[in-house]
């Protein structure tokens, strides 16, 4: 998959993520420098191609990848109007086609910056973020909580409360299962 240019040709590649079945793409058509139209793509690793439009389209969301081998696509900005999304999809493969699947949303205000990590019991944790149109971490709008889905019930519920408020951070679990959220703005 290094070179990905030559897997599909007229579609700008925006950001990808490798699973053992394959490589998922966030990619719009490159016929039209103007065109918002997302859609993710998969590409097997026999060279096989699935194609399907996202629900919203939107810039710069956030990619995890599942214990299933599932593609969650978290957040971004909303590619028309410029306002943040806390839209949550989940894209499923088989072998020629792609299912993709509305979640709820993320519960709150409309963030950029936070983290996202994928948990060892397969549900996923949103920390983080800030609600306010600027660059930093100041109270009240960055956030010091974090919430948790799981994918399979859809259901949110709150997780620890994070010791600082932070936005443009990092989350990574580390092999014992807890989760760091490291890096960004504080306030």
């Amino acid at each position: 998959f290094s070179a990905k240019s030559d897997l599909l040709q007229g579609v700008d590649f925006r950001q990808c993520l490798e699973s053992a079945h394959g490589l998922f793409c966030l990619v719009r058509p490159s016929s039209s420098p103007d065109s918002r139209t997302d859609n993710v793509v998969f590409v097997s690793g026999d060279g096989h191609r699935a194609l399907a439009p996202l629900t919203v389209t939107r810039d710069d969301p956030h990619l995890a990848l599942l214990p299933d081998n599932s593609v969650l696509i978290v957040g971004g900005t909303d590619a028309l109007s410029g306002q943040r999304v806390n839209t949550v999809e989940r894209v499923r493969t088989s072998s020629t086609q792609l299912e993709i699947e509305r979640l709820p949303d993320i519960p709150g205000p409309l963030r950029w910056g936070h983290a996202l990590v994928v948990l060892r019991d397969g549900r996923f944790m949103v920390a983080g973020g800030n609600s306010a149109r600027y660059e930093g971490c100041e109270a009240p709008e960055c956030s010091d909580k974090t919430i948790v889905l799981d994918p399979e019930t859809g259901q949110w519920a709150e997780g620890p409360v994070l010791s600082e408020p932070r936005a443009s951070a990092t989350a990574s679990r580390l092999a014992d299962g807890s989760v760091i959220v490291a890096g960004g703005w504080t306030s």
